[in-house]
């Protein structure tokens, strides 16, 4: 699901996300997400991502995602890019939902450059 998410991107494509916040899982799933990294540094994508302020250290490894971290509860494991959004759920047996939608991808940007720029 990730790949196909990418998978019609160029360079300088947007890839926004909400952070997974599933605290017995956060780093494996960290872990997991720094392998995505690459397949994402390589398409040359940009990178953005907001995230609990609890999980700040979390992301100090992963030099290639600008962060922003907020105080508030946001939506979490969401993705975006292009005209796509991902959402996951992360338990026992990883679930994930594609959406390819240009009407609901653009909600979800609307919404995460709002959060964004309250920082």
């Amino acid at each position: 699901m990730l790949n196909i998410l990418i998978g019609d991107t160029k360079k300088g494509d947007d890839y926004l996300f909400f952070s997974i916040d599933t605290e017995e899982m956060n780093e494996e799933i960290q872990d997991f997400f720094q392998m995505y990294d690459i397949k994402r540094k390589e398409k040359g994508l940009v990178i953005k991502g907001i995230a609990h302020n609890t999980l700040k250290n979390l992301f100090i490894k992963r030099k290639i995602i600008k962060m922003h971290f907020v105080d508030f509860p946001i939506p979490s494991n969401v993705s975006i890019c292009k005209n796509k959004v991902a959402l996951f759920s992360w338990g026992e047996k990883p679930v994930g939902y594609l959406i390819e939608s240009r009407q609901i991808a653009e909600i979800y940007t609307k919404f995460f450059n709002r959060v964004w720029a309250m920082n």
